[in-house]
């Protein structure tokens, strides 16, 4: 017998109208990026885990960052943000975040403070990034004030790779609800089929 997973459960009964968005700021890094930026946003679609992320240069761009979110969002997905989640640090609950979200009727569940096991989704998700990044940045030799690219790449992969939590899809195919190819033209497929074949 299959396991019936939250996936599976949630698609079953048709609960794809509206969006709960996880979000969380990873700590400040160490060197500054060639733009000058020290933290990452990373927003998580808890039906799909597609995962993105916003860079920061400060703590106080994160209510803009969501706005602008928030808009790209629900313009390509075509349903609203109705829920969100984030750790209780100073950055989520300021007086205009939260007027913000009770102007637009958005549900903001405030874990507490420090306790990650709280938003246990998005802190994992944070680890995963940092740690794809560490190893792109060591196995490559590269500075780390390169880490903005390499996070980015991160979750760029992240998006197209499998997950336990949505079972025979990826993030970025269970968001868009569609299987994603890559065209090949001809010309380039037998220079592929070469290279693929053993020696």
């Amino acid at each position: 017998m299959e396991r019936i997973t939250r996936y599976h459960l949630l698609r079953s009964l048709g609960v794809r109208n509206f969006l709960w968005s996880l979000f969380i700021v990873c700590d400040p890094m160490n060197i500054s990026s060639v733009g000058g930026n020290k933290y990452f946003l990373t927003f998580i679609d808890d039906f799909s885990r597609k995962t993105w992320i916003y860079l920061l240069k400060s703590k106080d761009e994160v209510f803009h960052c969501f706005k602008i979110f928030k808009a790209f969002v629900e313009r390509e997905s075509d349903r609203l943000i109705k829920m969100v989640r984030s750790d209780g640090v100073g950055e989520y609950k300021s007086n205009e975040f939260k007027r913000h979200c009770e102007e637009l009727g958005l549900q903001h569940n405030i874990t507490c403070p420090y306790t990650p096991q709280h938003n246990g989704v998005a802190e994992r998700k944070n680890r995963t990034i940092m740690d794809m990044a560490r190893s792109m940045l060591k196995a490559k030799g590269m500075p780390n004030y390169f880490w903005v690219e390499t996070v980015t790449y991160a979750v760029y992969l992240i998006n197209r790779s499998p997950t336990r939590s949505v079972p025979n899809t990826t993030p970025i195919e269970a968001w868009s609800e569609s299987i994603t190819y890559a065209h090949v033209p001809k010309v380039y497929l037998g220079q592929l089929l070469m290279l693929m074949s053993p020696m």
